[in-house]
């Protein structure tokens, strides 16, 4: 979740930062990605936490 999160904040920042702006940088705010990227690390976490326990549950 944590690594998401800041993959999204320094994703927000490069795209402010580039040569040409596009308008997807415009209109979603640094906060707005930053919780995006937080929620996709929050959903991989959970599907691996979930994977994780199935496997166990199925050796025995």
């Amino acid at each position: 979740m944590i690594l998401g999160g800041t993959a999204g904040w320094a994703e927000s920042k490069m795209c402010l930062n580039a040569s040409t702006v596009t308008s997807d940088c415009i209109t979603q705010s640094s906060w707005q990605r930053t919780i995006q990227g937080m929620s996709t690390g929050l959903l991989a976490g959970a599907g691996a936490a979930f994977g994780a326990a199935w496997n166990v549950r199925h050796e025995n």
